[in-house]
């Protein structure tokens, strides 16, 4: 192999130690002190190999190494650094650093191509991250950012995503200036852990993915009447504790009975206002996460969660409102880029097998800018993922790497 399993190891190994909650799994939040050394780390290891870097007005980070026609549209690769809290050293990390051991292949054998390549690190990836606020950087990238909603996103203390990035040392008044082109970028593709079963159970280390889920996230605050838990009667009670249950089942019923094993919806987070065992809560905020492979299922189920969210909310005497994190719609990924990549692994003897991603991942929002995304995917242990016990093997990682370099080397060509 071309690439070097040793380098891929240390990287990884290197970035879990910027990490806030040492022996409690990594949480690398963005615009932080820890994402800011995890940055450092790679633009010095970017640079080394010979790329040039830049930082986009979002805090996304891209390595360049120009092609013979520098002003021809680039091929990307690459992926994010943050991370949830207390979750695992793989995750989006490995594809910034597969992106990253490609392109030192490519420098230290003095490769040219018509086209740039670029390796590109995304900010605030993860939508259970600080601000759930998923795929910032590759939104931002896509035009989806304004002024105005970097100020009114917040993180569980009340920071916008305007503060953070003015601590970072960027300027939110110029986060429109991130927005590139539709056509901009040639190709882009992303290798990530598969964050699932499916390749560890079919002892299989590499997916090529053919499709990923639409996926809409939310909150939902629940607006109520406080009281004393022995002094209110039942009939009497405005709780939106009762009903947030009532909606929580109620969502699960919805993903249930939408006629596909496709269609998944999740609240993974749930909390009461003052919080106190015996108080009626104020207010209650959960999430919700709905996702699924068909755009119009998708959508039909979001409108039913919301006209249940409504009759609930009045069968129990309380006020609503959802605010809507991310939508992003279902993507097929380029069928062209595909065949490509099973023919690569065909020739390098690479074992794979097509794949559809349940996950979220930056590489859904780049068809706004590129007609060729596409996905690579390396098995992870057991299906684990966010969490601490997450592992993917560097032999499946630098595996990935091969059919990645081999993929991205070619498309420059084009």
């Amino acid at each position: 192999m071309r690439t070097q399993l040793a380098r891929i190891k240390k990287d990884i190994e290197t970035l879990a130690q910027f990490n806030s909650t040492p022996g409690e799994g990594l949480t690398r939040l963005s615009y932080t002190m820890e994402y800011k050394q995890a940055q450092e780390y790679v633009i010095h290891e970017m640079k080394q190999a010979g790329l040039s870097v830049r930082i986009d007005p979002a805090g996304n980070t891209i390595g360049r190494w120009d092609g013979t026609e520098p002003d021809a549209a680039p091929v990307m690769s690459g992926s994010h650094l943050d991370s949830v809290p207390h979750g695992g050293i793989f995750d989006g990390i490995s594809g910034v650093i597969t992106a990253l051991e490609a392109a030192r292949v490519v420098s230290s054998e003095g490769m040219r191509f018509v086209r740039p390549i670029e390796v590109i690190v995304f900010v605030e990836e993860e939508g259970g991250g600080r601000f759930r606020s998923g795929l910032f950087g590759s939104r931002a990238l896509a035009g989806k950012i304004t002024r105005n909603m970097v100020r009114e996103i917040v993180d569980a203390r009340g920071i916008s995503i305007a503060k953070a990035m003015e601590d970072f040392g960027l300027d939110p008044d110029k986060i429109e200036e991130a927005a590139m082109e539709p056509a901009s970028i040639h190709a882009f593709i992303e290798l990530h852990i598969e964050q699932g079963p499916v390749l560890d159970e079919n002892n299989v280390p590499l997916g090529i993915v053919t499709a990923i889920f639409g996926i809409e996230e939310g909150t939902v605050t629940l607006s109520g009447v406080s009281g004393h838990a022995g002094a209110i009667p039942m009939a009497l009670r405005h709780d939106p504790m009762t009903a947030t249950a009532n909606m929580i089942m109620g969502i699960n019923q919805i993903a249930k009975s939408s006629g596909t094993k496709d269609a998944v919806g999740t609240v993974g987070l749930v909390q009461a206002y003052p919080g106190v065992i015996n108080i009626i809560p104020d207010n209650v905020v959960f999430t919700y996460d709905v996702r699924d492979t068909d755009n119009d299922r998708h959508q039909r189920m979001l409108s039913e969660i919301k006209e249940m969210v409504a009759r609930v909310a009045g069968e129990y005497g309380v006020k609503e409102d959802i605010t809507v994190n991310l939508n992003s719609p279902a993507v097929r990924l380029n069928e062209r880029v595909i065949a490509i990549m099973e023919d690569i692994a065909k020739e390098k003897g690479l074992s794979a097998q097509s794949i559809v991603s349940g996950a979220g991942h930056d590489a859904m929002v780049m068809p706004a800018i590129s007609e060729h995304v596409n996905m690579i995917f390396a098995r992870s242990k057991g299906g684990h993922s966010h969490r601490p016990d997450e592992r993917t093997e560097f032999e499946d990682l630098q595996a990935g790497s091969e059919l990645l370099l081999e993929t991205i080397t070619r498309l420059a060509n084009e």
